[in-house]
């Protein structure tokens, strides 16, 4: 049962195109790593909960490696699908391929994260039109560093640049903000990661997105076996409880 109902007409896309194959010792090279099991429960279906508690019942999760294995998951979670047959060239492709909406807002997300379900309700409240969550950075070797502009709107995402705050993959945007993206021509970026083009547009084209920096947020993607393990002992006694 959700807790609030959106004011706006909200959907929640899901990017869960890529293989994880820095998982494969975990997963076996089989199983999508967002339906890999943990603490009893796909790890995409605390996701699916926190959306869904907090109003959130649009669901979309663009789906590529494995994308046989979503059909029972999605009927349980009244999921909508939608296939990306090029995500082997990057997450941007599955960004291009969702069926995004011609009006209202959409939540962005990565299928391999972990994080308190007030993420969600932060991300929602957020006076900006167009916001990336922010933590500080995690102990962790795979952080995506925040750069911003001298207006304080996000400039540039990388992992070569260390900075104090990072992104956790959520997102909130319009969906015109979204829609006008998807038709733009990325000649030479086609198998990029859809986040550092974003940012790069956003910048570019004078489209600003504001960060919300919530420092002690307590989150991880799950992308290779350290990371589930932080996750296990780090994050989940933190989260456990807001589901």
């Amino acid at each position: 049962m959700s807790i609030a109902t959106p004011k706006k007409a909200i959907e929640a896309i899901i990017l869960a195109g890529g293989k994880g194959t820095r998982l494969n010792k975990h997963t076996g090279g089989f199983t999508h790593k967002a339906l890999i099991s943990f603490e009893g429960k796909p790890l995409l279906q605390y996701s699916i909960n926190a959306l869904k508690k907090y109003g959130i019942s649009q669901i979309q999760v663009v789906t590529g490696h494995a994308m046989e294995q979503w059909t029972d998951f999605a009927d349980e979670n009244e999921l909508k699908l939608t296939h990306n047959p090029e995500y082997e060239t990057g997450s941007l492709s599955t960004l291009m391929a969702a069926d995004c909406p011609e009006q209202g807002e959409i939540l962005l997300l990565e299928s391999d994260l972990l994080y308190h379900s007030n993420a969600i309700k932060s991300v929602l409240t957020s006076r900006s039109e167009n916001v990336i969550l922010c933590s500080n950075a995690l102990p962790t070797n795979d952080n995506v560093y925040v750069h911003t502009d001298e207006q304080g709107h996000l400039k540039e995402l990388n992992k070569q640049k260390p900075t104090h705050k990072v992104m956790t993959g959520i997102w909130k945007l319009q969906a015109k903000y979204l829609k006008a993206f998807q038709k733009q021509e990325f000649s030479g970026k086609e198998e990029m990661h859809y986040d550092p083009v974003l940012a790069e547009y956003a910048h570019k084209f004078e489209q600003p997105i504001d960060l919300l920096h919530i420092a002690d947020l307590p989150w991880c993607e799950i992308d290779m076996v350290a990371h589930l393990r932080y996750a296990q002992t780090q994050v989940w006694p933190q989260i456990k409880d807001s589901f």
